[in-house]
């Protein structure tokens, strides 16, 4: 439990929880919450809607979070048991006076690095590998494309609202 009492003093990172299905949920590592020497406790904040990933966690307990740390090449892995949590101890995962819904506690059975071939070879934090954001239509316009009836100004308009409004 050493490394992931490690992982825990890692101040900012973003992570990616893989089950089974490789769907993703993203949140800032700050909202992690550890519960003891061996379990980690992850809040399901507004505008994630990940429901899926809930579901899955009743269907398959096992999961896979990576945790990317921008500028570093090396990831940093955890393996466990997952299950949902509600109740009295969500309190404790509030943040700016909001407390979750649900969380996800995992119980860690494995943790550790992965090299950094993948992200080098990747060259993900190169920023001269970006996109320049002008240069792409915006979300609301590619949903639009993909969903008939739907008006991607109007998308556009509610995807930058909810930024601004239901991020925690």
């Amino acid at each position: 439990m050493r490394r992931a009492r490690l992982a825990c003093r890692l101040e900012s990172f973003d992570f990616a929880q893989q089950l089974f299905d490789r769907r993703q949920l993203c949140l800032h590592f700050g909202d992690i919450a550890l519960k003891d020497a061996g379990t980690i406790s992850i809040p399901d904040r507004p505008g994630n809607n990940r429901i899926d990933t809930l579901e899955n966690i009743l269907d398959n307990p096992r999961v896979d979070i990576v945790f990317l740390v921008p500028g570093l090449n090396e990831s940093l892995r955890i393996n466990g048991v997952a299950e949902i949590v509600v109740g009295p101890e969500l309190c404790r995962l509030a943040h700016r006076d909001r407390v979750p819904k649900t969380a996800i506690r995992v119980r860690v059975e494995e943790v550790f690095f992965h090299c950094a071939k993948a992200l080098i070879r990747s060259r993900l934090w190169d920023p001269e590998t970006r996109v320049p954001k002008e240069s792409l239509p915006p979300l609301g316009a590619i949903l639009a494309d993909q969903i008939a009836g739907l008006d991607g100004e109007a998308e556009t308009a509610a995807i930058e609202n909810s930024y601004r409004t239901r991020l925690y």
